[in-house]
């Protein structure tokens, strides 16, 4: 499994009893190395589980699901109640212990960044090794679950281009991301703006009005944009349309031209080329392939 694999020869790995991990790895599913993913997965630690590492090169983000966990952050252990989250960026120790042999197993979710990948350069990227508390992480847990039955699904077929495992890997590594951020007014401005324009994907929507939404000036909003979510202000405004679209296509009999406009293309054939451009397939195609892609 990733957790053992990247382990140096001075860290500590005890799995104890009753541990069982579910990981994808970008070793056998590409989507995940193309966005700049190591592996991604969930583990249910067992009693005597224990994992130290004293100076990883890749960046870490974990998730705690259940009570009974510690996280060793900040040169120490500290206790990590559900809805702790591990920062953990290259270099700085972190490590993560089950305690309290009554409660029952405890569930935590990781993802690791691969270090060499070329992607953004994240505000939590730098720093020591830090905890927030209190987050929503559901998100993150039906996110990897989600690409683990996926990428499952598909790994017998080498469909390596499968889209539906694509969008599973966005929104892992887009949940990751926004558990991270440290929720300033600035961040929950742009993550109600985006919201609202998820809420209204037909808008024509321009990076100026965007702007004025969140209160910010234009230069501000797109320095934001890439900081919170990764990407430029027109790809995420894009991976919202298409991924609206795949549901679409997937799940309805709707023509087209009825799904373009939707989306706020009036042009089908800009449209079916933006599809394909994202998916790999032609929206046709995109709708009777086997494996269905995300609807939410």
């Amino acid at each position: 499994m990733p957790e053992i694999q990247i382990l140096r020869h001075n860290d500590i790995h005890r799995r104890g009893r009753h541990t069982h991990d579910w990981a994808v790895g970008s070793d056998w599913c590409p989507a995940l190395r193309t966005r700049g993913i190591l592996a991604a997965g969930y583990t249910q630690l067992g009693l005597g589980y224990q994992i130290l590492r004293y100076s990883p090169d890749f960046p870490h983000i974990g998730a705690c699901f259940e009570d009974g966990i510690d996280y060793f952050a900040d040169g120490k252990w500290q206790p990590a109640a559900t809805g702790t989250i591990l920062i953990a960026p290259a270099g700085q120790a972190h490590g993560s212990r089950r305690v309290h042999p009554k409660t029952r197993p405890g569930k935590t979710a990781w993802v690791l960044f691969d270090p060499y990948a070329k992607r953004p350069s994240y505000a939590w990227d730098r720093g020591p090794t830090r905890t927030l508390t209190g987050r929503d992480i559901r998100p993150l847990d039906w996110a990897l679950q989600g690409l683990y039955v996926e990428a499952n699904a598909v790994r017998g077929r080498h469909a390596t281009g499968d889209a539906a495992v694509g969008q599973w890997c966005d929104l892992v590594v887009t949940t990751a991301l926004r558990l991270v951020a440290d929720q300033s007014a600035s961040d929950v401005a742009m993550l109600n703006v985006w919201e609202q324009i998820d809420a209204n994907l037909a808008h024509p929507w321009s990076t100026s009005e965007l702007a004025r939404l969140a209160g910010f000036s234009e230069t501000h909003f797109r320095r934001q944009c890439r900081v919170i979510l990764g990407k430029s202000t027109g790809r995420q405004l894009t991976h919202l349309r298409m991924q609206r679209a795949a549901m679409l296509i997937s799940t309805t009999r709707d023509k087209l031209q009825t799904i373009a406009d939707a989306v706020g293309y009036s042009d089908v054939f800009a449209f079916s080329v933006a599809f394909k451009r994202w998916s790999g397939q032609a929206p046709s195609t995109y709708r009777h392939t086997p494996t269905k892609p995300l609807s939410s």
